[in-house]
């Protein structure tokens, strides 16, 4: 039964200290509150990226541990700063399919919101916003087997 066999396998991984698992990636939270540009080098000097919520359920799941510890606005993986209105996340994939935004966003209120974060007084929902700003940060890197 392959489903039993992928559920075993994710179970098996593991994830470095202080970081939280979900499926085969985990999760840290940030402390720091860098721009856009300094909390994705900060990502990839652990060795992973910003937090990439794909699919409902990896969102529901980081959402959910950011409302616990009433984290404000927090940076994830997802821009359009190479070209304005076409989203991508941090492995260069098109954010095409399911996504979370907030009603009326994304705006580019003022043309100069390019970064996406997840904004805590729209519920969590995604919002884009200047790069420059700072911001809590999630980064991601891939469980490994112990």
């Amino acid at each position: 039964n392959n489903s039993f066999h992928c559920t075993a396998f994710h179970e098996k991984l593991a994830c470095p200290n202080g970081y939280v698992k979900f499926q085969d990636r985990c999760f840290s939270f940030s402390t720091d509150r860098p721009n856009y540009a300094g909390a994705r080098s900060a990502c990839q000097i652990l060795g992973g990226r910003l937090a990439m919520p794909k699919d409902q359920a990896t969102n529901n799941f980081l959402v959910n541990q950011l409302t616990r510890y009433s984290i404000g606005s927090i940076w994830f993986g997802l821009t359009d700063q190479a070209d304005e209105g076409a989203f991508v996340w941090e492995d260069g994939t098109a954010l095409t399919g399911w996504s979370d935004w907030y009603t009326g966003e994304p705006d580019d209120g003022g043309s100069g919101e390019d970064c996406v974060e997840w904004r805590d007084v729209y519920g969590y929902k995604w919002n884009d916003i200047p790069c420059s700003f700072s911001k809590y940060y999630v980064c991601e890197v891939s469980a490994a087997v112990p």
